[in-house]
């Protein structure tokens, strides 16, 4: 599947692993982007797995070209790649929050499981370890933390915890960034659970870039994965009402959810599209 916007300088999108079942490529619980622009060759997230560095090769993509890989997040289906990224691609930089190697967990079956990235690796000297706020990565790149506002943030983050000196706390996603691309003066916003609120997420890009992103690219969190469960109705359509007062063009997999999305989709129409494993969007 191929999403074409003509005209402009090319991005372009390859989706490496995402949670959809697909016949023609292996889908896993988890995110990863291959990205290309005219500058950098970029990996957004690296699965739960090697399952990205595997399809990227049956797509005809060259890994050992990423000059410039982004975790999103500290949970192991976004981080957990890691270690086979470090050991096939010899030179490209990793971005990651200096707080993602934290003792994350969910209880979404019930007793707590670890959920997060391999600690080992928070030393390797090719880590770049991003503070709160803003990093520039270069002139088109930006990274972006520290979303304070908290409306419509999901509610299935009530099963996602991490540990303290005092027990296991509610967490609050200080570990989440996000990544701005700016190309011919447009502007793409890429994410991955969107934990902390894709219209939060959404507003605090606003607010760096001085516009409504033109492109959106995330989860949204809308379900909690393995369990069945979405959020309510009224949840999705508050957050679909809110989503529609931009042009922008929303793509949206991994963590929206089926039931989620259908919702989404029925507010948002053509501005709102659905990835899948395999699919590649030309921006």
């Amino acid at each position: 599947m191929q999403f074409k916007d003509k005209n402009i300088e090319q991005i372009k999108i390859t989706v490496l692993v995402e949670d959809t079942k697909n016949e023609n490529l292996p889908s896993a619980h988890g995110l990863s982007l291959y990205i290309e622009t005219p500058e950098n060759k970029i990996l957004f997230d690296m699965g739960p797995n090697e399952l990205f560095w595997e399809n990227a090769e049956f797509l005809g993509i060259d890994l050992n070209t990423v000059d410039t890989a982004v975790i999103s997040h500290g949970h192991y289906d976004h981080g957990g790649g890691l270690s086979t990224f470090l050991d096939k691609n010899k030179n490209g930089k990793i971005y990651i929050r200096e707080n993602a190697f934290g003792d994350y967990y969910s209880t979404s079956q019930g007793k707590a499981r670890y959920i997060g990235l391999d600690k080992k690796l928070k030393t390797n000297d090719r880590l770049i370890l991003t503070a709160p706020g803003i990093t520039q990565i270069s002139s088109n790149l930006t990274l972006f933390s520290s979303v304070k506002s908290k409306e419509l943030c999901p509610n299935s983050n009530n099963v996602l915890w991490k540990m303290t000196e005092h027990g296991l706390v509610n967490d609050n996603f200080e570990h989440e960034q996000n990544l701005i691309i700016k190309s011919d003066n447009r502007y793409i916003l890429v994410g991955g659970c969107a934990h902390n609120g894709i219209i939060n997420i959404e507003k605090k890009a606003q607010e760096i870039m001085g516009t409504a992103p033109d492109f959106t690219i995330s989860g949204f969190h809308m379900s909690i994965p393995g369990s069945g469960q979405s959020e309510p109705p009224d949840f999705v359509q508050k957050a679909a009402n809110h989503l529609r007062e931009s042009e922008t063009i929303r793509y949206t997999c991994h963590c929206t959810g089926s039931a989620s999305y259908k919702l989404l989709k029925q507010t948002l129409g053509e501005n709102l599209r659905r990835l899948t494993p395999g699919c590649q969007i030309i921006l």
